[in-house]
């Protein structure tokens, strides 16, 4: 019958189309003719050639741009400047030599930069980058985000390029956090042992097939295959307590005698071997598929200070922002910082500790502006009275010119 022809394309009857093509048992209506129309006469959006031609693998320059947001940890920016260029020349450059991938790890305290060196990093190359948990991360089968979600990331992150999502970066934090401990119950450790395994196989390269939403039409499931050859992996963490291994292993090598001696080293991180990474409970052949390894330091409190007064985007230029908006001048005295720097440093919480001591000392203010500026506040000057007690007032200024406490 003549009213039960339907479009094949949107699955409209006759009924509620105005008019149906119909060619043989082939069907479509009007309204899909004119949406095709449409779609055949939009101008396509040409690609810029070799988008990926990586014209900034230039490691000088590279550590250059790290300075800018990055004070300190000059040794784990050369280290990382280096594997991050040679990787791309490995993938952009034919050789005679056969060349194997250099994934990256890097130890180091909280708070001492390792995602922001990472971060930076892909930001100056311009490339797809997505940072992971891996406490988040399960085996296939356990509840939580399979290690495939990470490919997916970051074919999000390039908004659908595959091309571009097969030369992005990817850092894995915490990565120590599914280390096998002597403690553990045996089923945690076949779960971290597994979690370990599946991410050795994408890292060292192979095929990851996913589905991801078109951008173009977010309805749109399209599954595709993915290779992990030429994405960059780096992994970080502290390896809390990878120090004593090192020591008790400095120890046994000192022999019988001098067991009890205490070992006092400057620059322990040099002594890390992929044996103390074993021993910690990293599985062999995950470890060993970092060719390159390197370690941030714990920040002195001057390169703290440095952080708060000098780093590109710092914290204080923000707060100077959002008072400067209403007109109210915001100044810090050097007291302040080195408080602050040495609260941070007491606490081991690294630059993440700056930011939460700031905050809690400037988030009161923050809201009283609408306050302050009934009260015509010109400028308000945090000294080190601020971080000792958070109710302290600052030095405040009128803009009568009188300097004054408010009461």
């Amino acid at each position: 019958m003549k009213n039960s022809v339907k479009c094949q394309f949107c699955n409209k009857p006759r009924s509620e189309v105005h008019k149906m093509l119909v060619t043989n048992e082939q069907s479509i209506c009007d309204a899909c003719v004119q949406q095709f129309h449409g779609l055949l006469n939009t101008p396509t959006e040409e690609k810029p050639a070799n988008k990926n031609s990586f014209n900034n693998l230039d490691s000088i320059k590279m550590k250059s741009f790290l300075d800018q947001y990055v004070i300190g940890q000059d040794s784990a920016k050369m280290a990382l400047c280096v594997g991050v260029v040679n990787h791309y020349k490995r993938m952009l450059y034919e050789s005679e030599t056969a060349l194997s991938k250099s994934n990256l790890l890097i130890t180091g305290p909280s708070g001492s930069g390792k995602s922001l060196l990472m971060s930076t990093i892909a930001r100056f190359l311009e490339i797809p980058f997505i940072t992971v948990d891996a406490t988040s991360l399960t085996e296939a089968g356990f509840i939580g985000q399979n290690v495939d979600t990470i490919i997916s990331r970051l074919v999000a992150e390039a908004n659908g390029d595959l091309e571009a999502a097969e030369h992005g970066m990817v850092f894995i934090d915490e990565i120590d956090k599914i280390a096998m401990g002597k403690t553990s119950v045996s089923t945690r450790e076949n779960r971290v042992s597994g979690v370990q395994s599946a991410l050795l196989k994408m890292i060292e390269g192979s095929v990851i097939p996913i589905s991801y939403a078109d951008p173009k039409k977010s309805h749109f499931l399209r599954d595709v295959e993915v290779k992990t050859q030429n994405i960059l992996f780096v992994c970080g963490g502290a390896f809390v307590g990878l120090d004593e291994i090192v020591k008790n292993r400095l120890k046994k090598k000192k022999g019988l005698g001098f067991t009890n001696e205490a070992i006092t080293i400057t620059n322990i991180e040099n002594e890390y071997t992929t044996e103390d990474f074993i021993e910690f409970g990293m599985i062999p052949e995950f470890i060993g598929r970092f060719s390159v390894k390197t370690f941030t330091k714990e920040l002195l409190e001057s390169e703290l200070q440095t952080v708060m007064r000098e780093a590109k985007n710092n914290m204080l230029d923000e707060y100077k922002f959002y008072f400067n908006v209403d007109n109210i001048e915001v100044a810090f005295t050097e007291d302040f910082l080195e408080h602050v720097a040495h609260k941070a440093k007491h606490d081991k919480t690294g630059v993440r500790g700056l930011r939460s001591i700031c905050e809690g000392i400037m988030t009161p203010h923050l809201y009283l502006i609408p306050e302050y500026k009934k009260r015509k506040v010109a400028k308000m000057t945090f000294n080190q009275d601020c971080v000792k007690d958070k109710k302290n007032l600052p030095l405040i200024e009128v803009y009568a010119a009188k300097k004054r406490k408010i009461a």
